[in-house]
């Protein structure tokens, strides 16, 4: 009953005018008596038609139905909700025989005038394009008992659409450039990239969708790259997210052991860290050291004394059998002796033919040793040791109201040979 419904839409929009005294045979207006409804495309071929029957004052016992297609479009099959109903299909022609009005009458009260005759099954040729096609419907007295019936609704031309697929394009073979490699930020890192199918530059939503995968921490990230509208298919590329830049801790010192200590900042996406040091700045003939856990921060090396060494630390993450190096951290200086002192600017001379010199300690110090002298040359100067508890030494039986001159270093003790480091900056003090 409902596939009736659409088909007498079909048909009531497809009849033409007809004369005014024709109104009171039909169950509802003549110019509604035929309409075809439907939309043709790919994946919809269906039309319908519906009929307004006549009413009994018409003699009509049997009715026949003529639709004819354009060029392209061939009626594959015809289904009717009436038993009574005889279909012929030949061609793009459909003959309907009627031998039963009265059930049509009947369906036709109950549907305000109209039911669905019959639904059409199109075959559409390859050939045919999309747009704007005519079908011709036609309703005939076949028992012409009545002859007005068929003056009253003569044959209608209608109108239906035809939405023909676009074929789509892969875009498996397209190239995608602009893809770079990215350095960990702590966010999901994404690109910027041209998509191109032959000489044609696709855009972004429009034709294609954009999906990434394990793209925030270090390792290797993927995008997926999926046509959409007029283009199907994927391509899926990959690129490298490296570890950030490593850091050389400024607690990176020599220590009276005769090693340096080389500390850096942990990284927690990290697999591990290469250090590298040499007694080169441009780390030529650089010793190398793996660290496999990224929950170990430092590493200690052999140093000899009075030598300056370059260190520097960097992470890597390891995927699979491929390692991926964050950058090398700035290599930081170390020298393998004690750092130098820095005299406090509490060295004076508080009492008479006194002089105390006092000085910020330095980490791995052994001692300290202080000269003096009255000249600036340090000509003559004496000196006195102190040991690495102190920070301080009062100098005593100086001479009264004289200048003198005095500085500090710092050394280590090892195997009983005493390495010193520079010496601070001088201060004059004026004895009481």
């Amino acid at each position: 009953m409902k596939n009736f419904k659409k088909l007498t839409s079909f048909f009531l929009a497809l009849c033409i005018s007809v004369s005014a005294f024709a109104v009171s045979a039909f169950a509802v207006e003549p110019k509604d008596a035929l309409s075809l409804s439907g939309k043709l495309s790919a994946s919809n071929k269906t039309l319908t038609v519906q009929f307004a029957a006549p009413d009994k004052a018409h003699k009509v016992q049997g009715l026949q139905f003529t639709i004819e297609m354009p060029k392209g479009f061939t009626l594959e099959k015809v289904t009717t909700p009436l038993k009574n109903f005889q279909v012929d299909t030949n061609l793009n022609k459909v003959l309907l025989h009627s031998t039963d009005l009265k059930a049509i009458q009947e369906v036709a009260t109950l549907n305000n005038g109209k039911y669905n005759i019959l639904t059409l099954q199109v075959a559409i040729a390859s050939t045919v394009a999309g747009g704007t096609y005519k079908a011709t419907l036609k309703v005939e007295d076949i028992t012409n008992n009545d002859k007005s019936f068929t003056k009253e609704c003569p044959a209608t031309t209608t109108g239906f659409t035809y939405e023909k697929a676009v074929p789509k394009t892969s875009i498996a073979k397209a190239t995608v450039s602009g893809i770079k490699s990215k350095t960990y930020n702590g966010k999901a890192q994404a690109q910027s990239f041209t998509v191109k199918l032959g000489s044609k530059t696709l855009k972004y939503k429009t034709d294609y969708t954009v999906a990434y995968s394990s793209n925030k921490y270090p390792g290797v990230a993927t995008v997926k790259i999926t046509g959409v509208g007029r283009y199907t298919g994927t391509v899926s590329k990959t690129f490298v997210i490296y570890p950030k830049k490593q850091a050389v801790s400024s607690s990176t010192k020599f220590s009276s052991s005769k090693k340096i200590k080389a500390q850096w900042t942990k990284d927690t996406t990290a697999t591990g860290y290469q250090v590298q040091y040499s007694t080169s700045s441009k780390f030529s003939k650089a010793t190398t050291k793996w660290i496999t856990s990224n929950k170990t921060t430092s590493y200690s090396f052999s140093a000899k004394v009075k030598k300056t060494y370059y260190v520097r630390v960097r992470s890597y993450k390891k995927v699979g059998k491929t390692y991926y190096y964050g950058a090398y951290s700035t290599g930081k200086k170390v020298t393998a002796k004690p750092a130098t002192v820095k005299l406090s600017s509490s060295t004076k001379s508080t009492s008479k033919k006194t002089l105390t010199v006092k000085w910020t300690k330095v980490a791995n110090a052994s001692g300290y040793q202080v000269i003096y002298s009255t000249k600036s040359n340090f000509k003559g100067a004496k000196t006195v040791n102190v040991s690495y508890k102190s920070s301080s030494k009062k100098l005593t039986k100086l001479s009264s109201k004289k200048k003198y001159y005095v500085k500090v270093r710092a050394y280590t003790k090892i195997s009983g040979k005493k390495y010193y480091g520079s010496y601070s900056s001088k201060k004059t003090v004026k004895v009481k």
